[in-house]
């Protein structure tokens, strides 16, 4: 475990973190911290290079975000990817 410090003035809370896939591959990105999200999504790229087939999810939920509405597919575990 490790502490970041962040930037009170900052309009938002960044992060570098490691994510771990299957078979230990891991991946460090860069992040915008939301305490209030009710979902964690990564980039689709990041999720298969960590092992994962986003593509196979069967679950969809819906988004609200800043940039507007859209379908998004629910992969526990897995980045959801946002379209529409």
């Amino acid at each position: 475990m490790s502490k970041t410090s962040f930037d009170p003035e900052s309009p938002i809370i960044e992060a570098t973190i490691t994510l771990e896939g299957e078979g230990g591959t891991k991946r460090r990105i860069r992040v915008a911290l939301d305490t209030g999200a009710t979902y964690t999504m990564i980039p689709w790229e990041i999720a298969e290079a960590l092992g994962y087939k986003p593509e196979l999810s069967k679950e969809k939920v819906i988004l609200i975000t800043a940039s507007g509405v859209g379908d998004c597919t629910n992969n526990p575990g897995q980045e959801n990817k946002v379209s529409g």
